[in-house]
């Protein structure tokens, strides 16, 4: 599957591109364009929309091509949008080792579904913008 239309603008709702590279957090990692992390990206340097565009198409490639392949199951457009929303947001690392998978691949939506909300912490502090996150990203994936 890929990335709908909506699914890109949902993702882009909540990440806010940003061509100064900025923390957005302070416990979070240096950011900038759409929610891009990584050691290319400095605090108070400017990047071109062109490279905030790039980093978000190699970005939520990463993230379409861990949930294509770890996924088992059938799954709707909404579900793999909001699949792909959180990976993106949690990494493929966290996304392939977590419940919220577990619960998708033996066909427990419902419970997939929950697990959405259990990640709306960073170091385990709840963030109220993690939390409104989840909570649409669960929205959307309960609208298959």
């Amino acid at each position: 599957m890929t990335l709908s239309h909506a699914g890109r603008a949902f993702i882009q709702s909540f990440e806010v591109k940003r061509n100064i590279g900025f923390l957005p957090t302070p416990n979070d990692k240096p950011t900038a364009g759409w929610g891009h992390t990584g050691l290319d990206v400095s605090i108070g340097k400017y990047y071109s929309d062109d490279q905030c565009n790039d980093w978000f198409e190699r970005d939520t490639g990463w993230a379409v091509s861990t949930v294509n392949d770890h996924v088992r199951v059938e799954i709707t457009q909404n579900q793999f949008d909001a699949l792909v929303s959180i990976c993106f947001n949690i990494g493929a690392p966290n996304f392939d080792s977590s419940t919220l998978l577990k619960d998708m691949d033996s066909g427990a939506y419902e419970a997939a579904a929950d697990q959405f909300l259990v990640w709306d912490k960073q170091r385990g502090q709840e963030l109220s913008g993690l939390e409104r996150r989840r909570v649409a990203e669960r929205a959307m994936f309960e609208a298959a």
